[in-house]
């Protein structure tokens, strides 16, 4: 590149023994683009963004710096994105470029600029092929934004394993690794489920603790991509869930049989989890028929039930019930009676 012009179009070019002379339009002009180099040339870099407040190390020009040229550096540095003498701090000294790693003078401030100036006698120039800035960065904690317990799709019987899936991240994109562990309603103590995951999930096999109701704590570390005196956590509590892998237990029950159907009467409980369906079936059938409870409708952990069968044919039958609560543990009672007697 000769010449930088704001002009739409150069429409004459003339060379001379002094350089090259040039006619633009839009908007017209005369101008002369000397046979020598400039005498001196400078280039202010864009503000470098470190994201937040950074320790500016060193800085790296790879040039080619002939005989009779030079390039110098400066910097500065700034919290506001947009540079500004009144709130950066002031260049640095002009500092002569070399071939190796240069030491930065600017306070730690989340924006870096760069100045460079480059000086000719006018038979030759200097280059500068790169700049490298090296900066470190405060370590921030992570994030821990969600802690979602559901049962899980992966395994079977499904309402036994409980599927934790973490949202998490790191604002200096450090990799992050898991510990997880719950705490039972009643008890003051913690008790770690896994360590170190990588993943951020854990399927958890409910039959290894009791019955109960369970807080999850997820905490998520940056140590793999920290020294350890550097090294951060956080953590995220889940919400309370019900851990019930017990059936619903039968109370008090009757049952008596008339010419041709059976009344029962019964009163199911279950210790953590509502009862949400109730039904029978006779002498072992595979269709079952539903049934309500005495209020019309299965809305609590205990439950009453009194109803009459459908018309059975006389002699011995057996008639169960099926109860489910709301995780699908389920309570079979079979009843052995005779009916017409």
């Amino acid at each position: 590149e000769l010449i930088d012009t704001e002009a739409k179009q150069v429409t004459a070019l003339c060379a001379d023994a002094k350089g090259l002379v040039i006619a633009t339009s839009n908007p017209g002009s005369v101008g002369r683009v000397a046979a020598r180099f400039s005498a001196k040339g400078t280039l202010v870099c864009k503000p470098l963004d470190a994201t937040q407040s950074a320790h500016w190390g060193t800085i790296k020009i790879d040039a080619q710096i002939p005989t009779g040229t030079g390039v110098t550096v400066e910097t500065r540095s700034g919290n506001l994105a947009e540079a500004t003498d009144d709130t950066w701090s002031n260049w640095s000294k002009a500092a002569r470029v070399t071939s190796g790693y240069m030491a930065i003078g600017s306070p730690a401030a989340r924006f870096l600029q760069y100045r460079l100036t480059l000086t000719s006698k006018g038979k030759t120039t200097p280059t500068v092929g790169a700049v490298k800035v090296i900066y470190q960065v405060g370590n921030l904690p992570p994030q821990v934004s969600g802690v979602q317990v559901t049962a899980s799709a992966e395994k079977t019987p499904s309402k036994v394993f409980r599927q934790v899936e973490i949202k998490a991240g790191d604002p200096n994109k450090d990799a992050l690794q898991f510990d997880v562990e719950y705490l039972r309603q009643g008890s003051a103590n913690w008790i770690r489920l896994a360590e170190n995951l990588k993943a951020p999930k854990y399927n958890w096999d409910t039959r290894t603790v009791p019955d109960g109701v369970y807080t999850l704590r997820v905490t998520a570390s940056d140590a793999a991509a920290n020294i350890p005196a550097a090294a951060l956590r956080a953590a995220r509590l889940s919400e309370n869930l019900i851990v019930d892998n017990t059936p619903p237990t039968c109370g008090k029950m009757s049952a008596k049989a008339g010419a041709t159907t059976v009344a029962i009467a019964a009163t199911f409980r279950d210790k953590f989890s509502r009862i949400v369906e109730m039904a029978y079936t006779v002498d072992s059938g595979k269709t079952y028929t539903p049934v309500l409870p005495a209020d019309g409708i299965c809305d609590n952990t205990t439950e009453s039930v009194r109803f009459t069968t459908v018309a059975l044919r006389k002699g011995p039958r057996c008639i169960t019930l099926r109860v489910k609560d709301e995780l699908g543990n389920t309570l079979y009672v079979p009843l052995d009676v005779t009916v017409g007697k």
